[in-house]
């Protein structure tokens, strides 16, 4: 049994079809399931206090009244309206109500998130708040006793993730990614594999399993 999680907020409709982010996916992907016969469960929106366990609190203000200069506008890669910040505190919620649900049931899916380009201080690349980050640190709250692995595997590296957990003891983070891409400065995570372009499917499915097993170990 799985548990998936979506929310109708996930497509902000201020995104255009012509924007490098193509955000109407997560309304499509959920439409094919449903032809499929799947049903969802709905996250709430994550709380300011979720969001401001791994982001700064004045980071936070700023997104959620619309008040993120134009610079870092560029550099996250959309402008701040209140639909985007619905859209990220519903995702970060989706990934939450996942995690929890993972752990009742044994697996869960969020068809949004994996915003790991958000940092402590700031969005970046598409991703306002780092969603995967929120839901960790909210469960360690929970469950002290939690040991957390982050598996990101994804053709950029999960930079954001890997400086809010750079000094975290119970959270071990992965990134298998391209390394010559974006973005070029690459923060340490705890293991990292950056592949070459024109990786083959054998190669790269050999470094994911490399990955896996050396991460649970």
């Amino acid at each position: 049994m799985t548990a998936i999680i979506h929310h109708p907020d996930y497509d902000a409709n201020t995104v255009g079809d012509d924007h490098r982010f193509p955000m109407r996916k997560y309304s499509i992907v959920a439409d094919l399931l449903r032809e499929r016969g799947c049903t969802f469960e709905t996250p709430d929106h994550a709380s300011q206090g979720d969001l401001e366990r791994a982001h700064d609190a004045g980071y936070v203000q700023a997104v959620l009244t619309s008040r993120i200069d134009r610079k870092l506008e560029r550099k996250i890669g959309f402008e701040i309206t209140p639909a985007i910040a619905a859209r990220s505190r519903a995702s970060c919620g989706g990934t939450l109500l996942a995690a929890r649900r993972a752990l009742e049931i044994g697996s869960s899916a969020n068809l949004a998130g994996g915003s790991h380009h958000a940092g402590p201080e700031t969005g970046a690349g598409f991703c306002v708040f780092n969603d995967v980050a929120i839901a960790a640190l909210a469960l360690l709250e929970e469950k002290p006793e939690l040991k957390i692995a982050v598996l990101d595997f994804d053709v950029h590296h999960g930079d954001g993730t890997a400086l809010i957990f750079a000094d975290h003891p119970q959270v071990f983070t992965t990134s298998l990614h391209c390394q010559d891409n974006w973005p070029r400065t690459k923060p340490p995570s705890d293991l990292d594999i950056g592949l070459p372009k024109h990786t083959g499917d054998d190669q790269y499915l050999e470094a994911a399993n490399q990955a896996l097993k050396h991460t649970l170990d």
